[in-house]
């Protein structure tokens, strides 16, 4: 995996921290929310750093966005795209999938 960025303008919006890549062997579990970033939820040595990562046809992944949410007004992202090689072709993903950030309460 080449780079992961995050699509759409919001002015004010938290920081985006990076994307790191939960591997596989670990169960199927799913948080929308995790404390810190890299995540501890995640052990170490079932995530990767997204940038360099290798990933392997049919193994199942996790990515994992990190962002740095504060103050008390969510925010919206319009997406996410993945730009990465196969082969010796550079290829680009977009996920048109709406990130909302919320603050804690």
């Amino acid at each position: 995996m080449d780079s992961v960025s995050i699509l759409g303008e919001d002015e004010g919006a938290p920081a985006f921290l990076g994307a790191r890549i939960r591997l596989p062997g670990r169960p199927d579990d799913f948080s929308q929310r995790m404390e810190d970033f890299p995540p501890a939820a995640v052990p170490a040595r079932y995530q990767v750093a997204a940038e360099g990562a290798e990933l392997v046809p049919g193994e199942t992944y996790m990515l994992i966005l990190g962002f740095e949410v504060d103050g008390d007004t969510p925010h919206v992202r319009e997406g996410f795209r993945i730009d990465y090689t196969a082969g010796d072709v550079a290829y680009t993903t977009v996920f048109d999938s709406r990130i909302v950030l919320c603050p804690d309460r």
